[in-house]
């Protein structure tokens, strides 16, 4: 990574204040973060574009004197246009010039075809900007949507239907659908196969809402991967869904088994794969304590246990307490939950003994 980050012309570094991997909340502000950064580095990535096509041969410093410029076929934006016919003022224009023109056209999405020609040489030589529109969109289709109904889906996008296809339109449309996934903790929706036939004009696209492909575990050496899937509220198959990923981190931090719990996401064939990372608490314990008082004296308690038994979350122990006139021995085997369900199991056997001694005035 610091080979590659030292080779790029620009590296762009989003503010995310020590956000953790495993943090899937408020992801709006991750991507303004993302878009502040890159406007900050705009005026440095065109500067760099500048001087590339500067020092890119000959071609690019081609000039042309004395010509005019006309503009044919469908209209270019008002401020585009002025752009142009001001550098014809100076009545020298370069390649350079020329390919920053088209550039400005084509970036406004409206245009299918945009060409220029230079005139055959008469009185007077032209350059001539001709443009074609994209055709109209006459109907918006998509599919794979379970989470959100169709007509919720519809009604952001209806809009786009009878205007000139627009691929600024069409990218603003689709992040309101995304905004919505996003707002209802569908964190992973994304829009995918994206087809504009030219011929019907028809608009379609796929929705993927984020299924999830599977889940790996990582960091449990001793505990069974069960131990831990049984504490989520979601499996392979299910749509990610932010909360349900909260609880389920929380779930998993609650059985007590770990020192820390986090969640990353590795994407496969573009559908999410849930990699729970678990870093375990030492499981064999030993408790040594020690009661002082004026009935029973000196009692000492030693407890010896292990609170992951076969890596499946189980508690076994063995607690011995002596004194002088109190004597204690306890076997215990508890489960908290018994295999997948919610019953739990809990054995103990003890031998309990206590030298009672009564005074009679």
């Amino acid at each position: 990574n610091q080979q590659q980050l030292g080779k790029a012309d620009v590296v762009i570094t989003p503010d995310i204040k020590g956000r953790l991997v495993s943090d899937f909340t408020n992801l709006d502000d991750l991507i303004q973060a993302g878009e502040i950064a890159g406007e900050m580095m705009v005026q440095k990535i065109r500067t760099l574009i500048d001087a590339w096509y500067r020092n890119d041969g000959s071609e690019n410093m081609a000039v042309f004197r004395g010509v005019q410029v006309e503009f044919h076929g469908d209209s270019i934006p008002h401020l585009t246009r002025e752009m142009i016919q001001k550098d014809f003022i100076s009545d020298t224009v370069t390649m350079f010039n020329i390919r920053q023109h088209v550039e400005s056209i084509v970036s406004t999405g409206l245009y299918k075809n945009v060409q220029v020609k230079l005139s055959e040489p008469t009185s007077t030589r032209k350059i001539i900007y001709s443009t074609q529109f994209h055709p109209q969109i006459q109907k918006v289709e998509f599919h794979g949507n379970q989470i959100i109904n169709s007509d919720e889906i519809h009604s952001l996008v209806n809009t786009l239907e009878g205007r000139v296809f627009n691929y600024n339109d069409v990218e603003y449309y689709f992040e309101n659908i995304l905004r919505l996934y996003r707002k209802r903790d569908y964190s992973f929706a994304r829009i995918e196969n994206v087809f504009f036939d030219t011929t019907t004009g028809v608009l379609s696209f796929k929705l993927n809402e984020g299924i999830i492909d599977g889940i790996e575990f990582v960091g449990n050496e001793i505990t069974k991967d069960y131990v831990i899937r049984r504490e989520l509220p979601f499996t392979t198959g299910n749509v990610f869904n932010l909360l349900d990923v909260n609880q389920g981190m929380t779930n998993v931090a609650s059985t007590g088994l770990f020192e820390n719990v986090l969640m990353d996401v590795n994407f496969v064939n573009g559908r999410p794969r849930l990699i729970v990372k678990v870093k375990e608490r030492s499981s064999d314990l030993m408790l040594l304590g020690v009661n002082i008082d004026n009935e029973y004296g000196v009692v000492g308690t030693v407890d010896i246990r292990n609170i992951n038994f076969r890596g499946a979350g189980e508690d076994i122990g063995l607690l011995l307490r002596y004194g002088s006139r109190h004597r204690v021995l306890c076997a215990d085997y508890r489960a908290n939950r018994i295999f997948r369900t919610y019953f739990t199991f809990n054995f103990k056997g003890y031998y309990n003994s206590r030298d009672v001694i009564i005074y009679d005035y």
